[in-house]
């Protein structure tokens, strides 16, 4: 079986040396057909998928001829499949991505981005943003000297207007996938040099735009809807280019349904980035949009029949997600939108989500509570400051018994509350939770 192996490695090793001995003639004798070159390169392509294989493509030398067809040569598709050869390599391997720039090919990826085409961009954009990685690329030089911002915000552009277009033609998947490695690109762009983000400020409303036309997947955070936000988080969001209402509304459908379609340990992977976008949002938003995020984000007055939390509302979602043990980056994050959409003050704050929900993060942000906003009549309404429900629509007969599992919800909430508090330093408490357990009171 291993010989069986090491000879198809072999052969494999073979075809490419072959492969790649035939195009470098080329490349001087010009004897081949431009198909001839393509099936060439379709070839090894299919062969370079196997990294056991690939060693001569890997090889400077190998890189070299890649580039030669993919940047010098004028039939765009033979060239575009030397792109994918490349874009193939340098996923596989490091050591590709360095040759690509020390034979100075970074400069020209950046300008054949200026081509309208979707399979350049697709290509070209993934191969700039390998380039990211732990290599000596420079960025700078390729965005003023190169215009790589000026292509990556005319590309975002068409995009927004392709997906605004109600009347054109069902969208081709490599839009999607072009406009995904675009986003990518963006994104690592100004994260890696943040002075470069204004660059691409006027791609801002085109972002906004293309998150507010997309087809949702489902779920939803995932493709070039994730990418998008990603790449808005760089981006400086001013009054002028803060999304309008009907965008907003496509974020908030984007949060409602990743808390439904997505377990908790998947959200806190990726759920952040959406919630902070909203957090810079909502700081920059018109009066109008502002109010609008808090009517759907923080509870209303139908969820006050019931200690708040309670029910499948997008709000309960969020109060419950926001104490959940479970959670760390989400758990804080969603705790100070809430806060931040309360104008960031404590006496709001408690009277939106009450002080159960509220202790822990003011605490943790050691934030001081009003004494006054313990007692029920502290606003001059009839609201329960823990619990949030109306005085009127508690119960007057005690509380029945609770099921095992609300029990269980109720302990990780105290669990939480009491984590926070020793965080603080301000008491030394032990949490009642460890206490039971090493009493031998605590049922599993």
């Amino acid at each position: 079986m291993f010989a069986q192996a090491s000879q198809a490695n072999s052969q494999g090793k073979a075809q490419v040396d072959e492969i790649l001995k035939k195009l470098r003639a080329d490349l001087l004798a010009e004897k081949l057909t431009p198909e001839a070159r393509q099936s060439l390169l379709e070839q090894l392509k299919v062969l370079g998928r196997d990294p056991s294989n690939s060693d001569s493509i890997f090889a400077k030398k190998g890189i070299e001829t890649l580039c030669e067809y993919g940047f010098e040569v004028a039939e765009l598709d033979v060239s575009q499949e030397a792109l994918r050869c490349l874009a193939n390599a340098m996923l596989l391997q490091e050591a590709p991505r360095q040759h690509l720039l020390d034979l100075g090919y970074d400069g020209k990826a950046a300008e054949r981005l200026r081509n309208d085409d979707r399979n350049d961009e697709f290509l070209i954009s993934r191969i700039i943003f390998l380039l990211t990685y732990n290599t000596t690329v420079n960025l700078g030089e390729l965005v003023e000297k190169h215009e790589l911002a000026n292509s990556i915000c005319r590309n975002l552009a068409g995009h927004a207007d392709r997906l605004a277009d109600s009347s054109s033609q069902p969208a081709h998947p490599m839009n999607d996938m072009a406009l995904t490695e675009t986003t990518k690109l963006l994104y690592n762009v100004s994260a890696m040099q943040p002075e470069l983000a204004i660059r691409f400020a006027s791609s801002v409303p085109d972002l906004f735009s293309i998150l507010s036309h997309q087809k949702l997947p489902e779920p939803p955070l995932q493709g070039s809807v994730s990418a998008t936000i990603n790449a808005l988080l760089n981006m400086q969001i001013s009054h002028e280019t803060s999304p309008t209402r009907a965008q907003v509304k496509q974020l908030l459908d984007i949060l409602d349904r990743s808390t439904k379609a997505y377990s908790q340990s998947e959200l806190e992977k990726i759920a952040p980035p959406l919630v902070l976008l909203l957090r810079k949002i909502q700081d920059k938003a018109s009066p109008d949009v502002r109010k609008y995020m808090q009517s759907l984000l923080l509870p209303d007055e139908e969820a006050r029949a019931k200690p708040l939390g309670q029910g499948d509302s997008l709000p309960s979602r969020l109060l419950r997600l926001s104490i959940s043990p479970a959670l760390v980056n989400l758990r804080e994050s969603i705790s100070t939108l809430l806060y931040e959409l309360s104008d960031s003050d404590p006496t709001t704050f408690i009277h939106n989500i009450g002080y159960g929900y509220a202790a822990g993060f003011l605490s943790t942000h050691k934030i001081e509570v009003p004494e006054t906003m313990m007692k029920a009549d502290a606003q001059g309404d009839d609201i329960n400051p823990v619990t949030g429900q109306r005085l009127a629509a508690e119960p007057t007969n005690p509380e029945p018994e609770m099921t095992d599992e609300e029990k269980e919800r109720e302990a990780e909430r105290l669990f939480v509350l009491f984590e926070r508090l020793k965080a603080t330093g301000v008491v030394d408490v032990e949490n009642p939770v460890h206490q039971a357990m090493r009493e031998g009171r605590f049922d599993n």
